[in-house]
């Protein structure tokens, strides 16, 4: 009986340790990927050219890629029923001057309907441009190869991709857009 016991007691600690060893190593490999993100690709290939594209603005008026031909735009495709995305509102809400300072036209690209849309948005109304553009009816999302939102995609004054991805701190591309329009806008605000 006692042998018994010494054996039952081995095996638990055996498992005790085991357990402890398979759980150490699920966080180190947790730990080794700080971005969940990572390997998830969204948005067109860098160098790219736009496809072209028609879809209305939240007042009704009709844009396309011509429209923007000429400078730099960049597109963020939200969902409504995004919460990232509507987390990433107040820092697009506080990016949209220095993204027109810089001469680049920030378009905020809704897949939900006209009315989710302006409830969503009413925080950045005014601020940049909204399109809506659902992709049950619209293939916006789809042509520009967006498979997750929130996504951007920058393009240059000749409608070719310059970056695209998540818009979110751990994107080196996203923080290089971000950091030239901070730039370009220092350097507008110095001329006057």
């Amino acid at each position: 009986m006692e042998n018994l016991l010494l054996v039952s007691s081995i095996l638990v600690w055996i498992v005790v340790i085991a357990n402890l060893v398979l759980t150490l190593a699920l966080i180190r490999r947790i730990n080794a990927s700080p971005d969940p993100m990572a390997g998830i690709e969204t948005g067109l290939p860098v160098g790219t050219p736009a496809p072209d594209f028609s879809a209305k603005t939240l007042e009704g008026q009709t844009v396309t890629l011509a429209d923007s031909i000429g400078h730099p735009i960049t597109f963020v495709f939200v969902a409504t029923h995004c919460e990232p995305c509507h987390a990433l509102l107040p820092t697009l809400k506080t990016l949209a001057p220095q993204a027109r300072a810089a001469g680049t036209t920030l378009v905020l690209v809704s897949d939900g309907s006209q009315q989710e849309t302006e409830k969503m948005m009413q925080e950045v109304a005014g601020q940049v441009v909204i399109v809506v553009a659902p992709r049950h009816e619209h293939s916006l999302f789809n042509d520009y190869q967006i498979n997750m939102t929130p996504s951007y995609c920058a393009l240059d004054e000749k409608g070719v991709v310059v970056a695209a991805g998540h818009p979110d701190r751990t994107n080196q591309e996203w923080q290089k857009l971000l950091t030239s329009w901070s730039k370009q806008a220092a350097t507008a605000d110095t001329r006057r």
